[in-house]
């Protein structure tokens, strides 16, 4: 058995092997290969200029109250980008992963500092993370979203479940999150890109609720909308 393994010099970086005995057959994938020889063979490793994977550049965040637009320059030969982002302090990470070069952030909480990182994807290695934060904007009206032209609940009071209904007159994102009294939030339905029009959504708690009065709230990228609704519990 011999144990080959390929060490690329500075700026260079390991490509495959290469071999005149069509039976050995190293993985293309390792440079770390292991082959049993029954007699002379010659087997070549094959490296290639090493292509840089930099990190993004020129990064700017426009914040809104409910949502933030990433945008950031790539050079070299980054396929995608991962961004990571979540309220400063806290303990998980959104994660995502885009082609090109924005990315708008949604359903974030108003008047909230995060923290953001991304990096470069490459062919062959990922780049280091840039980090910032930012902090989304505090709302300065109670007023109803522009896009939202109705918004219900049905019926109400409800049992074990009930009907969303809304209207938009534009597309946009929309999270519609219900609360408990306590304020422990209880449902959740979230939409990207919400068409304009009518909408129906199913409002089924994956646990009954107990009685009472509850909040259901509808975000949008500008705004939320914010209806009472009670719990018969039955």
């Amino acid at each position: 058995l011999q144990h080959l393994q390929a060490l690329p010099a500075p700026g260079w970086q390991f490509s495959h092997y290469e071999t005149d005995d069509p039976s050995l057959s190293p993985d293309p994938t390792s440079d770390s290969i292991t082959l049993a020889m029954s007699g002379p063979a010659t087997v070549t490793a094959v490296f290639v200029p090493e292509i840089p994977c930099p990190a993004p550049t020129a990064l700017t965040i426009d914040t809104f109250a409910y949502s933030a637009l990433v945008h950031w320059s790539s050079f070299g030969n980054a396929i995608s980008h991962e961004l990571r982002w979540r309220p400063l302090g806290a303990a998980e990470w959104e994660v995502v992963s885009q082609l090109g070069d924005s990315l708008e952030l949604l359903f974030l909480e108003p008047c909230t500092t995060y923290e953001l990182g991304i990096r470069a994807i490459c062919a062959t290695d990922l780049s280091s993370y840039v980090f910032t934060t930012f902090t989304t904007a505090c709302p300065t009206t109670t007023a109803e979203p522009a896009a939202l032209t109705t918004f219900t609940l049905s019926p109400n009071p409800f049992g074990r479940q009930a009907h969303v209904r809304f209207s938009l007159s534009e597309n946009t994102p929309v999270q519609l999150t219900l609360f408990a009294p306590s304020g422990k939030m209880v449902w959740e339905w979230r939409q990207a890109q919400a068409t304009a029009g009518s909408h129906d959504v199913l409002l089924e708690p994956p646990m009954p609720l107990p009685a009472g009065v509850y909040v259901l709230v509808l975000r949008t990228r500008d705004g939320q909308a914010v209806r009472k609704c009670v719990a018969t519990g039955r």
